[in-house]
């Protein structure tokens, strides 16, 4: 095993953590819109920024792979800087939607509560790219 695949191992596992946070809340807002629960009221700007979120979870995934076909030096201040901007996903997608879906009543009051963090952690992504 080389040094992309270690590198590779523990920033999939963060981002992979990501994704199953967000996919498992979208299935627990989705088993509320059935009808089991409490209703709930979905905003589009809340889920627009999901559908960012996971979208740059996925894209920022794949830049990574691309990265096999290049040759590179390894150092740990590249190695320090992909598993920095996957946490700051990761925390991202943390912020974004809770743990547990059942508690929200309205996603749009729980997406301005939190905003300060996510729009900070959004404006992190940005300086880090």
């Amino acid at each position: 095993m080389g040094t992309f695949e270690y590198v590779m191992v523990l920033v999939s596992i963060v981002v992979g953590l990501a994704i199953t946070h967000i996919l498992a809340a979208a299935g627990a807002t989705v088993h509320r819109l059935r009808g089991h629960g409490d209703p709930i009221r979905l905003d589009p700007v809340f889920l627009l920024w999901a559908g960012w979120v996971l979208t740059m979870l996925v894209s920022f995934w794949w830049w990574e792979f691309r990265l096999q076909e290049i040759q590179i030096n390894w150092t740990f201040g590249l190695y320090l800087f992909l598993i920095t901007y996957a946490i700051v996903l990761f925390l991202l997608t943390v912020v974004l939607t809770p743990h547990r879906m059942a508690d929200v009543k309205d996603s749009y009051d729980y997406f301005m509560e939190g905003r300060r963090w996510f729009l900070g952690g959004v404006s992190s992504c940005w300086l880090l790219m």
